[in-house]
């Protein structure tokens, strides 16, 4: 529970970031940081400011090129209105950080920061396999799947901390992106050793089936809507993840 006394404070602290659109000047990290994150009372806790230039910015490049994968938004209004959809949401396999403070009219929350380290594809493939085949069955899709937007816990509890393109859909489409985009960011993990990239994937894409994702989710990655992603990664890591989509959609 967050004290009295805190939430004052942190009320206070949303008022001066709001007062005249600035953070203090002494600290220019704060003046282009999407993110920061401040102590009150012994706590930490995470700001977030979704009209920050940097965060619309980031969003040009998939809203340009793959709109027709994923409905991408620039706009500050749906970026924050989508990230407090999903934390708001009652999630039982995984979790989010609390809301504290949000702020529609200057687009600004204040959430709970997570004591975590960010996910890694060499050690929680499975686990996100898992997590993606329990959120594309709850018909949400992700959209930014890099894994610094997980954190997990000591005690090994997943955390998704960035959900500013997260929507509900019961579209093949925007849930093989997720998949699609997640493939992706393995191959440049393991672009030296295509031999675990292979073994990677291949424990993502099984584990993702094992819990209930739907291989017509599968199929999709297979057509032509997703080749403007797939030139971007190396060729070999591109045949090995066709082999590992025939394999499992051949069983």
């Amino acid at each position: 529970m967050i004290s009295m006394g805190a939430s004052r404070k942190l009320t206070d602290i949303m008022k001066a970031l709001v007062g005249n659109g600035l953070v203090p000047a002494s600290d220019i990290d704060k003046l282009i940081a999407q993110v920061e994150v401040i102590e009150l009372e012994g706590k930490k806790y995470v700001i977030k400011k979704f009209a920050k230039e940097v965060g619309v910015v980031k969003w040009i490049p998939p809203t340009v090129f793959f709109r027709v994968n994923y409905p991408f938004t620039l706009v500050p209004k749906e970026r924050f209105d989508r990230e407090v959809r999903f934390f708001e949401q009652e999630w039982t396999c995984f979790r989010t950080p609390k809301l504290y403070e949000k702020d529609p009219k200057n687009l600004i929350i204040v959430r709970e920061f997570i004591d975590g380290k960010p996910a890694t594809y060499s050690h929680h493939s499975k686990k996100l396999g898992k997590f993606f085949a329990i959120l594309h069955n709850h018909d949400w899709s992700l959209g930014d799947t890099k894994p610094t937007n997980f954190l997990v816990t000591e005690d090994g509890i997943l955390y998704i901390i960035d959900a500013e393109q997260a929507i509900p859909t019961d579209k093949d489409i925007h849930k093989a992106w997720d998949l699609m985009l997640s493939s992706f960011f393995i191959a440049y993990r393991f672009l030296s050793n295509p031999d675990r990239y292979l073994e990677v994937l291949s424990e993502f894409i099984n584990s993702y089936l094992h819990e209930g994702g739907k291989l017509e989710v599968i199929e999709e990655l297979t057509t032509a809507k997703f080749s403007g992603l797939a030139i971007l990664m190396p060729l070999p890591h591109v045949l090995i993840m066709s082999d590992v989509l025939e394999d499992v959609l051949r069983k």
